[in-house]
């Protein structure tokens, strides 16, 4: 479901239907359960008017929280209240609750079923669509995690009037994204929200616009996902910036850039790779490269290479996606078009020497 004010639908539609349910366990984290603590009563009294215990965890704000030792502290906690098998989770918040909330959902009780309410909009366009759950190790990020779809995802545009600046960024790192890879007007879109100066404008008609292209971006995820749910080919395709954003994440321990940030500095890397490889056209690179600019705040420069090039290739090398010791990268060939590319290390090395732009 998407739109404005879903809540009062959330809780006809979830709560109705919960005649297989033994209870709730709502998953958000402080700073969600401090802003949306009213919704979050109304969920409980919408549980406790059909005699079903709710159960609110709220964990850490933050990547560090998106971890094993959290998820079985969440668990253990689960089992003392006496939630079994039929309990159904609630994630309401960004990305990391949802990823982690949905592991949980996947191996509590050997799976329970869980709901997605994405509060940001990252969650919203990206983490909260697909059914990809995990959380992080010190070797890198999502190493450990499952394939498990959520029941139901509920995106309400109001949730978006909280957003700082850098959340919105995140979120635009992710549509931006689903743009390059198969819908060029949905970049189009995006190129008149930066030259209109609209896109962190938050009033009723500007989120009803954004909800339009929200719904691209999730149609283009739909699609792919649809087609490779495993992630067995064609869904590899949705990583484009993730090799060196994973990397850069890795490389600050989670704490110097957050995943949107990193993965619009990796679409603007990967993007000048397929430059220097010949793929992608001096004028596409061009506009990929002005809107990533349009959308990072004022005086964001890439990090330098030449710093932290070997420390950025040890993490590359442990990327889940490389094959036969070669790195895969997703490289544009044009706005609306990508593939999958395996290099050596010693040709990455070389391309980034070459690097002029």
């Amino acid at each position: 479901m998407i739109g404005q004010d879903l809540i009062e639908s959330l809780l006809e539609t979830e709560m109705a239907a919960s005649g297989d349910t033994a209870g709730w366990v709502l998953i958000t984290d402080q700073n969600v359960e401090r802003i949306y603590h009213r919704i979050i009563q109304d969920l409980k009294a919408g549980a406790e008017e059909l005699s079903l215990p709710f159960l609110t965890l709220a964990i850490p704000p933050g990547e560090s929280s998106k971890s094993l030792s959290k998820v079985e502290d969440l668990a253990g906690i689960m089992a003392r209240e006496g939630f079994g098998r039929k309990t159904k989770i609630i994630a309401l918040g960004g990305g990391v609750v949802g990823d982690m909330a949905g592991f949980l959902a996947s191996i509590y009780m050997r799976g329970v079923a869980y709901i997605q309410i994405p509060t940001t909009l990252l969650s919203q366009v990206d983490s909260s669509i697909g059914g990809k759950t995990g959380v992080n190790l010190l070797e890198g990020k999502n190493l450990l995690g499952s394939f498990y779809p959520p029941k139901s995802v509920w995106i309400d545009g109001n949730f978006l009037t909280t957003l700082k600046r850098e959340d919105w960024i995140n979120g635009y790192g992710e549509l931006l994204k689903h743009g390059i890879i198969k819908d060029p007007q949905l970049f189009t879109d995006l190129e008149r929200k930066l030259q209109q100066n609209s896109l962190f404008d938050t009033d009723s008609r500007s989120l009803e616009r954004l909800t339009l292209l929200i719904l691209k971006g999730i149609s283009v995820k739909q699609e792919i996902v649809e087609a490779d749910e495993k992630e067995e080919g064609l869904r590899r395709l949705l990583n484009y910036g993730h090799t060196f954003g994973h990397a850069l994440e890795a490389l600050y321990h989670y704490q110097g850039y957050s995943h949107g940030t990193a993965v619009l500095k990796g679409m603007i890397w990967e993007g000048e790779m397929a430059l220097h490889l010949g793929i992608l056209n001096k004028e596409d690179f061009r506009r990929i490269r002005a809107l990533i600019e349009g959308i990072l705040p004022q005086g964001s420069a890439l990090p330098s290479l030449e710093k932290d090039l070997e420390a950025l290739i040890h993490y590359m090398k442990r990327d889940k996606k490389n094959r036969n010791r070669k790195i895969s990268f997703i490289l544009p060939e044009k706005i609306g078009k990508v593939r999958e590319e395996f290099l050596e290390e010693e040709k990455l090395r070389e391309i980034l020497a070459k690097r002029k732009i």
